[in-house]
């Protein structure tokens, strides 16, 4: 499910990427108001390219079987309790994906609400 799943966006189901769209598009003016912090809108973007922190911990949890086979468990262990760190120290998710060895999608270019995004 996650970024896979499909909402509910007026009694039609939509991608959750085009529904992160859909959202931000309805709620222009409402979110241009409360100032969200830029960290906050860039867990969005990355949830519209299909990354949320359970495909990171799965990426990563596959690149330690691909590189550590016989040890693999305990080598994504010690990497997840760092990459844990990092998350309750304050850090980035962007932090968190690189302490476990993941590599996350450009978002420079992602927009959240294209104008096309209307129902």
């Amino acid at each position: 499910m996650g970024t896979q799943s499909k909402l509910a966006w007026a009694n039609h189901w939509v991608p959750a990427s085009r529904y992160v769209d859909l959202f931000f598009r309805k709620y222009e003016e409402e979110l241009r108001e409360i100032d969200i912090p830029d960290e906050v809108l860039r867990i969005f973007k990355y949830f519209k390219k299909g990354w949320n922190q359970a495909d990171v911990i799965r990426k990563a949890a596959e690149i330690c079987q691909h590189r550590h086979h016989p040890t693999w468990q305990i080598q994504f262990a010690k990497k997840y309790a760092l990459a844990l760190e990092e998350l309750l120290d304050g850090n980035s998710f962007e932090k968190f994906a690189l302490r476990l060895g993941v590599k996350l999608p450009k978002i420079d270019r992602t927009w959240l609400g294209r104008k096309e995004a209307n129902w």
